[in-house]
């Protein structure tokens, strides 16, 4: 029995060369003896118009093959498909399952890194800000109390003064027309300068607090000498009230800044 055989194929004294290419070519390891239409040279030349004619004095080559000669060749060539697909597989091969679990953790790990370190850069500028911010209430919390202070004692004037004027009026001092007119100017000034002093006494303690919260947080969570001497001086406090030496009232006061500072642990 008889198989077409590529037109290009051509036998030389050491073997076998394709027309197309010039080149040698192995016709049972090749489309050559099989399905050589399909050959990606062959339907190239194709495509382009090429085609190689039969020579007169060279027929093309037709194979008269044995059973098993053909069993033969037949098993070779899978061989080699074989061999081509497990070098694929090669290439395609999944990594270790222990190496892609420590691939994919260190992954996680640097990502977590960069982040921490981020959040440390943050927080030393946190700390930076907040003593900066702590340093310059201090300096400022005094005088802002003795304004208060001022403010305070003027409105106990204006309620002096008004029962001043009371009394003069009930005395015959002041007629009523007079009596009316500086009553409703104290009155006016009280009024204005009581909401004033009470927004301005309120935004002052919320300030204040507010402060001493993001102080008592950079203290507790930051391992300074300023902690120990904290917990020393309320050691200390409570001996001194404990021997008498502090009155009830200061050591309640200063007990309560002392642990306000602290996070209110001991």
């Amino acid at each position: 029995m008889s198989r077409p055989v590529c037109p290009a194929l051509r036998r030389t004294e050491t073997g076998f060369i394709c027309e197309y290419t010039g080149k040698p070519v192995n016709p049972f390891a090749w489309y050559c003896l099989l399905d050589y239409y399909t050959c990606p040279i062959y339907v190239a030349q194709v495509k382009e118009g090429k085609r190689v004619e039969a020579k007169a004095e060279i027929k093309p080559i037709e194979i008269e093959e044995k059973p098993e000669e053909k069993r033969i060749e037949v098993e070779e060539v899978e061989e080699k498909a074989v061999e081509k697909i497990l070098e694929k597989r090669e290439l395609l091969e999944l990594p270790e399952p222990e190496d892609a679990i420590i691939e994919h953790v260190s992954q996680m790990l640097s990502k977590f890194e960069s982040g921490v370190k981020n959040l440390d850069s943050k927080w030393r500028d946190y700390e930076d800000s907040v003593n900066s911010v702590r340093y310059d209430w201090e300096k400022s919390k005094a005088v802002l109390s003795q304004y208060l202070t001022i403010l305070e004692r003027m409105i106990s004037r204006f309620n002096i003064d008004l029962k001043e004027v009371e009394l003069r009026r009930n005395s015959g001092i002041l007629d009523e027309s007079t009596y009316l007119k500086l009553k409703d100017d104290l009155n006016r000034k009280l009024e204005k300068l009581s909401v004033k002093y009470s927004e301005l006494k309120s935004k002052f303690s919320e300030i204040d607090n507010v402060i001493y919260q993001h102080v008592k947080r950079v203290i507790i969570t930051t391992p300074t000498p300023e902690v120990s001497r904290l917990r020393i001086s309320l050691a200390r406090l409570e001996d001194m009230y404990r021997e008498g030496r502090v009155s009830k009232e200061v050591y309640i006061k200063l007990k309560s800044e002392l642990e306000r500072l602290l996070g209110g642990s001991t």
